[in-house]
């Protein structure tokens, strides 16, 4: 669920930002086999923490150039 989507008034409702959000989402679970927020076993209270915090972990396999592709799609400000 996209940040938007939890706290709109924060992070200004659903949108371009949020399908661009999910996208990032989507490309981290295909290369890694799992969600960029969460693992099997996190509480969701804690997953939605993550994602309102934008706190994911990046795999030390994966090449700075897609980390920094993942970092821009999941960013918090769509500005940036």
């Amino acid at each position: 669920m996209a940040p938007e989507a939890l706290d709109p008034e924060m992070h200004g409702g659903l949108g371009m930002p949020s399908d661009i959000w999910a996208l990032g989402c989507c490309i981290v679970e295909m290369l890694t086999g799992e969600p960029p927020f969460s693992t099997p076993d996190t509480p969701e209270k804690t997953i939605y923490s993550n994602i309102i915090e934008g706190r994911y972990t990046m795999q030390q396999w994966m090449s700075p150039l897609v980390k920094d592709f993942i970092a821009n799609l999941l960013a918090l400000d769509p500005a940036q």
